[in-house]
């Protein structure tokens, strides 16, 4: 809030005073007067003096002329008191800035913000002073701009010179990365910068000065005038650009004046003490810089095309000259004597480290090495090259991998599991044949490519792999070794260049970070391992001379008290370790598997990181000695890795050698200097390469080795029901469609409107094989159309680029708008109906038609026929009208409708006109008079002022006459209360109206499944993005279609006037809100203009009904609303500007999507409501059939809301009472049943789980359990109780598991009555799998296998009709909430399914094929005692 008022000249206080006089309320005339009195600065001010009676005193002693202040006495002592106030913030306003700028001036990045309604009124003024001048966002500066600009002025008292890339735009948005403090005294510290943006275009240059320029004049810095240099600046450089075309020329010539003024304005401000000042003496008097600006680009060009050229190789000549004669000094004979015994050292080194001949003589010991421990090593007999004996003794090689001898342990331990002696597979058997989903095929890589190759490759590689990869490989061995076996692997990751690592990358790097995390969420490595440094975790830290220690148990993040350089390793490792868990938990989520290294007392496992790791991941952990593996030090390890499969690593020493200690230093030839030892035991042995190589090798193949006798078991033949390998179609569904996208959406539907995973009877080892390879139908992504694919592609890899391409086709699309307009004017004009062209102009005459008013007829077909659009004929229809009853015209854009309607004969209903109409205006007398009467009748009169229908008419003459026909059919328009506002709705179907009309096509629209499918898309290809959701909700957008005039007569609105209490009649010239054509004629012109929005802009947009919405990141979304409020605009389809959304809670169709916690959540006024209701039903203890409908299809609606079928027990009270038939004296009393069942709900309504929105990326299930129950058959004589049993396949544990629990009877006891309890047998058996096998289970992706469809049924729908069943369903999916395990449930064949063996207490069978049985884990809900197997 800056003073506006115009000053003398020589008489303008600072800007700091100015902006007191605003904010204090100062008027113009009392400012005058204290600045020609001389108090132009906030210190003069502060000044005055030291108590409010001394300052008025002072105040009026320097005004000569006190009626200045005021007429009277009281209207002075008022100005007095104003100014007084001025001089005690004056005085506050000093001591803030002194200590605010001292602050600043230690720490440069701190910018202070600008509050909002400083900033908005900063707009205001601006667009007040200057309403020739268009703000649109791309050349209005950004807030965080502006408060820099203010943040840099107030400390140093000019503007500084900022690069065109440092000045950001209100439509840009500001992206932060990690860099170092300025000031020397905190050099070390970290913070947030923010990001420079580039400018791509000449017009982005001219675009971001007019924002520079614009920030000046908001800050009262210097004026956007011609006088004060901005807009000459900008008109010079304009006619320059023109002259000399090039975004270098223009950036060149644009920083030598810019950088002139700042150093004019800077170093002489006494002479030009303005920048403005500063700019024009520039301008006027520094002409030459737009030369220097030209000759600096020639000669760029110049150095350019010299560098491009080759120079020419001549020998070098060693020119002769005559040396100075040295002087002998005491320095440079000490000089002279170091550099001898370097040379001889070298000697020596070179000496030892030669090859030796056969015959040499054994190395001579060190003195440093115990007699007794090298005859120990020298003793030892072995083949092969010769072999180093210090790399064996506890000194250590100090040549280190530079030494000419073989570095190989001198004791010959047993070899590590597996086959790790050769480097290649070279085996025949069907392991080696990758799976058929694999599309890299073992051996295709000659090489790995380097890290520039794979990010400008990214597409390519997003089509093949999957990779392995390694981060921190420090040697990349192992990546080596894993490549050597024929798997594809992408380059290893280190900041130290190596033969192995041809490309180092920093993975402190924030740019490098997000390109890897991108190339992770691609989904393409199925591998990921970390050698994550240690040095910082290491305990081998300690107070005893050495490296000091960095972290301590208790405190496994750092230290408290440390120097500053341990504080930035302390920072690095942490740094570190986030890295790691965050790529791991993105490989893991995809599908993929991971492996962390560090030693074995490291406090890296300590930290709260690793433990969240382990525990979302359901991790291992694998120690070793790399002695085990051919080292000559013990140096005990620990591997946290995803999948148990990599156990042949847990080996330990046999310990019965001597081990080489890590401690003390080793020379280091590569770094020419000594390093700990613990530095060369970071390399991993070649055998321990090998055999984590192997282990990768097997889990790439997917082969299951370990589970081949699974896969060989067999059901007796005699015992089979269906005959093997035959096959049961699946016949189809009619809400197959809707349960595809509810799979997409990431839940089921309900029973058999998919199609089921198992179609073929199968071996049960044939079943278990047949799982594991399936993709859990919850991960695969959804088949959106090919339109809309493109635009999500779009706008998550490149969404700065999309903005650039709309701006460009806004550009195109407006100046056609522009230039179409007079052609649909004309052919509107030239329809013989006046009130169809009054409701298509928006107005009644052609000359007032304004664009985004008229039905822009011309521009629809352009755009239509530019995007290849289905529906041609939608300008056509808009212009001349849509029929309303008969055969509605097919779109072309939806499926036919194939259902059987019965539609009455256009005739008939014109037979019968006089006979309906007659009955329908009765109708309407009876209606009372009411206060939503009158606000009905107010709605319909405003439809006649804007033209949308015509009346009212007092007799049924008038309407004969005005449409020329007496076989008029009136419709009734009734009152529908919503809320907090009455909508008209016309009753279309007691007249007859909807059943001579004939629907052609089946409407297909966006639902939430339909939203949730795209926003995991949009999250998948785009995890780090931060999304917003943007809505427009069109105004009366029936009533904007018109309706065929010769169809008129069926679109008579029969309402009571709520001033004469007689009917009185409308004619709709639009369409009307309850006519089955209005609903597809209406959606004909939203689908079309959803159609352009994603076809012609690259929108991710969607369309219901009058609803507009879609989801991008938020550096597009913003240009995402304004291209559809545009095109909206252009093509005359009106909005309402109060509903417009752009957030990152957007509410749609009564959803909330939280795109920053990516849920659904009920929207907090419908949960509101919903409270209130079930409050209101339990204080009155009564429920009516029609209220507990309405009710339960409001639950049913927020169920949708909750994460998976939580809830939907709870219906099964609230349904029965809906369909109950009760006596005519019923008071409809709640029973316990429903007061529970509304209690529940509450609870979930106020608190209930979210819906998620997970990532789409195909990924294998997790786990796989199959489940069953027996009970013996009543007509035998077979006494063995009612059991359950259940085996668990999880793809990264080697043993599958096994339970059998034995049914107790007090559980039975709860259930209902029935011949035979099979079906709650059944159900109990996943309620017990979920917790016996509940650690392999958390958040995991689970499919769940079956052989009852009654039990399958009724666990996919939430419910049952039986209310003990009810209470196992409810038992279900909440220890399945808990665990956040994404269930999908099928149906596996009784022959098929091998739980039907530990249901019957086989147990044998299982252990036979390697199964382990495990102890049976009862629900505490149940109360029930735990049963042995047996």
């Amino acid at each position: 809030m800056v003073d506006r008022t115009v000053y003398a000249d020589d008489k303008t206080p600072d800007l700091a005073l100015r902006q007191v006089f605003g904010r204090q309320r100062v008027s113009q005339d009392l400012c005058k007067v204290a600045a020609n009195a001389g108090l132009l600065t906030v210190e003069t001010f502060a000044m005055l003096g030291d108590d409010i009676a001394s300052v008025k005193n002072t105040i009026k002693n320097l005004v000569p002329d006190i009626t200045a202040l005021g007429a009277d006495g009281p209207a002075q002592e008022l100005a007095l008191t104003s100014l007084a106030a001025v001089w005690k913030t004056c005085g506050t306003m000093q001591d803030h800035f002194a200590n605010r700028r001292a602050k600043m001036e230690e720490d440069p990045s701190k910018v202070p913000e600008i509050p909002g309604e400083d900033h908005a009124e900063f707009r205001e003024t601006f667009v007040a002073r200057h309403p020739d001048v268009l703000l649109p966002l791309h050349r209005e500066p950004h807030r965080k701009f502006v408060e820099r600009v203010q943040r840099d002025y107030l400390v140093h008292g000019f503007v500084h010179f900022y690069e065109v890339g440092e000045i950001r735009t209100r439509n840009e948005q500001i992206a932060q990365k990690s860099g170092l403090t300025k000031n020397a005294e905190d050099l070390l510290r970290v913070v947030m910068i923010d990001q420079p943006a580039s400018a791509s275009s000449e017009s982005q240059v001219i675009d971001k000065l007019h924002a520079f320029f614009i920030t000046l004049e908001y800050l009262n810095i210097c004026e956007f005038s011609v006088d004060a240099g901005p807009l000459k600046y900008l008109a010079q450089l304009e006619e320059w650009r023109h002259e000399n075309r090039g975004l270098a020329l223009l950036l060149t010539v644009d920083t030598l004046i810019r950088k002139k003024v700042h150093r004019v304005s800077s170093d002489q401000r006494k002479k030009f003490t303005t920048f403005s000042a500063a700019l024009v003496e520039v301008l006027d008097n520094h002409k030459q810089l737009w030369n220097d600006a030209r000759s600096s680009a020639e000669l760029d060009k110049y150095k350019q095309a010299s560098a491009l050229t080759p120079a020419p190789v001549t020998p070098k000549k060693r020119a002769r000259s005559v040396s100075p004669v040295p002087k002998s000094t005491a320095k440079a004979r000490k000089n002279k004597a170091r550099r001898e015994r370097q040379k001889a050292q070298l000697q020596k080194a070179k000496a030892l480290t030669s090859t030796p001949p056969k015959n040499a003589p054994k190395a001579a010991r060190d003195e440093r090495v115990p007699a007794k421990e090298w005859q120990t090593i020298t003793s030892f007999k072995y083949s092969g090259g010769r072999r180093c004996p210090f790399y064996n003794s506890s000194l250590g090689c100090r040549f280190v991998d530079q030494c000419k001898l073989k570095h190989s342990c001198a004791v010959e331990l047993a070899p590590p599991p597996g086959d790790w002696t050769g480097a290649t597979s070279s085996t025949n058997d069907d392991r080696s044949k990758p799976p058929a989903d694999r599309k890299a095929v073992l051996g295709s890589q000659s090489q790995w490519p380097d890290w520039d190759f794979v990010l400008q490759n990214l597409a390519t590689f997003a089509q093949s792999g999957p990779f392995f990869l390694e981060l921190f490989p420090g040697k990349a061995g192992l990546t080596e070794a894993v490549h050597l076996t024929g798997v594809p692997v992408l380059p290893p990751v280190d900041i130290e260049p190596s033969a192995l690592v041809s490309t180092p990358r920093d993975l402190v790097d924030y740019v490098f970070w997000r390109q890897l995390l991108d190339l992770l969420a691609l989904g393409i490595v199925f591998f990921l391992h970390c050698g994550t440094p240690c040095n910082t975790f290491s305990s081998a830290r300690k107070a005893d001379g050495g490296p000091p220690p960095l972290r301590s148990a208790s405190q496994p993040l750092g230290l408290e008290g440390l120097r500053w350089d341990d504080q930035m390793l302390v920072f690095l490792g942490n740094l570190f370790l986030e890295r790691t868990v965050e790529a791991c938990l993105l490989v893991f989520a995809l599908g993929g598997d991971f492996l962390i290294e560090n030693p074995l007392l490291s406090l890296l496992w300590t930290t709260p990181q690793l433990s969240m790791l382990v525990r979302r991941t359901r991790a291992f952990q694998l120690d070793c000695d790399q002695r085990a593996f051919g080292t000559p030090w013990m140096k005990p390890t620990r591997f946290v890795c995803s999948s148990e499969l990599l156990d042949a690593l847990a080996v330990l020493c046999p310990g019965d050698h001597v081990h080489q200690k890590l401690k003390g230093k080793v020379w280091d030839p590569r770094k020419q200097r000594y390093v700990f030892k613990t530095k060369q035991a970071q390399v991993y042995p070649l055998a321990l390469c090998a055999t984590i190589a192997q282990q990768i090798l097997e889990i790439f193949l997917q082969a299951y080795s370990h589970l081949q006798p699974t896969f060989q078991l067999c059901a007796p033949a005699q015992e089979r029901k269906r005959a093997l390998h035959s096959i049961k179609p699946w016949k189809g569904h009619r809400q197959a469609e809707s349960a595809l996208k509810a799979l997409n959406a990431g839940y089921q539907l309900k029973r058999g409107a998919a199609k089921p995973l198992l179609e073929m009877e199968m071996e049960p080892g044939e079943a278990v094989q047949f799982a594991l390879q399936l993709v859990h139908p919850f991960s695969r992504p959804a088949q959106l159309p090919a339109a809309l694919t493109a635009a999500l592609a779009a706008v998550a890899s490149a969404p700065r680029e999309v903005v650039r391409q709309r701006g460009r086709a806004l550009a195109h699309w407006q100046a056609r708008a522009v230039a179409l307009l007079p052609e649909s004017v004309s052919r509107i004009m030239q329809q013989p109906d006046a009130a169809s062209r009054r409701l298509l102009l928006g107005t009644h005459e052609p000359g007032q038609a304004r664009l985004g008013e008229v039905c822009h007829v011309a521009l629809y077909e352009e755009m239509l026929k530019e995007c290849k659009s289905a529906d041609q004929l939608l300008p056509r229809l808009l212009l001349e009208g849509f029929p309303i009853v008969g055969r509605i015209q097919p779109s072309g854009r939806w499926p036919p409708f194939e259902k059987v309607q019965k539609v009455l004969l256009v005739q008939h209903a014109l037979d019968r006109a006089w006979e309906i109409r007659s009955k329908i205006v009765k109708r309407v007398q009876g209606v009372p008079v009411t206060d939503n009467l009158l606000k009905l009748w107010e709605s319909t009169m405003e439809d006649v002022a804007e033209g949308s229908c015509l009346g009212p008419f007092d007799t049924e003459e008038e309407i004969t006459l005005a449409l020329n026909c007496s076989d008029w059919i009136p419709t009734q328009r009734f009152e529908v209360v919503q809320k907090n506002k009455v909508r008209g709705c016309d009753s279309a179907t007691t007249n007859l109206i909807n059943q001579i009309t004939e629907i052609s096509e089946k409407l297909q629209l966006p639902s939430t499944d339909s939203n949730v499918a795209a926003l995991r898309m949009l999250k998948t290809l785009a995890p780090d993005a931060d999304l917003l959701g943007w809505v427009l909700d069109e105004r009366k957008a029936y009533r904007q279609v018109a309706v065929r005039p010769d169809q008129r007569k069926f679109s008579v609105i029969c309402l009571k006037s709520p001033h004469s209490g007689k009917p009185s009649f409308f004619i709709m010239v639009g369409h009307s809100f309850g006519l089955v054509s209005a609903v597809y004629n209406y959606n004909r012109r939203s689908a079309a203009i959803n159609e352009i929005l994603v076809s012609l802009f690259n929108l991710v947009a969607f369309s219901f009904y009058d609803d507009k919405y879609g989801f991008e990141p938020s550096a597009s979304a913003a240009s995402a609303r304004e291209v559809a409020e545009l095109v909206h605009w252009w093509l005359g389809a009106r909005f309402d500007q109060k509903k417009l959304q752009l957030s990152a809670e957007p509410t749609i169709l009564g959803v909330t999507y939280n795109l920053k916690l990516m849920q659904l959540e009920i929207k907090e006024e419908r949960c509101h409501d919903l409270l209130e209701e079930i409050d209101a039903i339990l204080q009155s203890e009564l429920l009516d059939p029609g209220s507990a409908g309405k009710l339960k299809g409001k639950l049913m609606f927020g169920a949708s809301q909750l994460w998976g079928k939580i809830g939907r027990a709870f219906l099964r009270p609230i349904s029965e009472r809906q369909y109950w038939k009760f006596p005519a004296t019923s008071e409809f009393k709640l029973d316990l049943q429903l007061i529970e069942s509304l209690r529940q709900w509450r609870k979930l309504v106020h608190a209930g789980p979210p819906r998620s929105i997970d990532l789409a990326q195909e990924r294998l299930a997790d786990v796989v359990i199959f489940t069953d129950g027996f009970t013996p058959d009543p007509r035998s004589s077979d006494v063995s109780p009612d059991r359950i049993g259940g085996v668990m396949f999880d793809r990264r544990v080697r043993a599958p598991r096994q339970f059998t629990s034995v049914v107790p009877q007090h559980v039975k006891a709860r259930w209902l009555v029935r011949a035979t309890q099979i079906m709650p047998i059944e159900m109990l058996a996943p309620v017990v799998a979920l917790v016996t096998f509940a650690d392999r289970l958390a958040e995991a992706d689970l499919i769940l296998l079956i052989d009852s469809e009654s039990v399958e049924a009724a666990l996919v729908k939430g419910y049952s009709s039986r209310e003990d069943m009810c209470e196992i369903i409810t038992l279900f999916w909440e220890i399945a909430l808990e665990l956040r395990v994404r269930v999908f449930i099928d149906r596996i064949s009784t022959d098929a399914n091998p739980a039907d063996w530990p249901s019957r207490n086989k147990l044998w069978l299982g252990e036979a094929a390697g199964w382990s049985t495990v102890q049976a884990c009862w629900p505490e809900a149940l109360k029930c005692e735990v049963q042995g197997p047996g």
